[in-house]
């Protein structure tokens, strides 16, 4: 509409007036550029009637911000760098009976992935996916 964007007025939190900030250019927050996940899994179906089922899962995540400043700087950084993580599982499965097994792993590659943070003055807040870990699970449909 030929009109120009107005630039956002940092407040701080007194309330006082802060300096004019442009965010034009910076990436949307939760928004990474790019990303991709790839699953395969195969089933080998057993003459006893059992199923066996390996999965696959691996996943990659470009540079992502949780703010929309974009700050990248050290440990303040107010996103998650661009990350690789993989899990896997392997399944027996008794369609018949309705029961299941799973052994997984998950977080193959142990990486540590931050899924929120909020940056304060020389402080930051966050929270991250767990680490690698693996367990055992049992399915029953009654």
């Amino acid at each position: 509409l030929g009109l120009t964007n107005c630039p956002e007025k940092t407040v701080n939190a007194n309330g006082d007036e802060g300096r004019w900030t442009s965010f034009v250019g910076n990436a949307m927050p939760w928004s990474p550029k790019y990303s991709a996940t790839v699953n395969y899994e195969h089933n080998w179906f057993l003459s006893n009637g059992l199923r066996l089922s390996p999965y696959i899962s691996v996943n990659w995540t470009d540079e992502m911000f949780f703010d929309k400043g974009n700050f990248s700087e050290g440990a303040l950084h107010s996103g998650q760098a661009a990350v690789a993580t993989g899990s896997f599982a392997l399944r027996l499965i008794n369609e018949e009976d309705r029961w299941a097994f799973e052994a997984y792993v998950r977080n193959v590659t142990n990486e540590t992935v931050r899924n929120w943070a909020d940056r304060g003055p020389g402080y930051m807040r966050g929270s991250f996916y767990k680490p690698r870990h693996y367990g055992l699970k049992f399915n029953m449909a009654f």
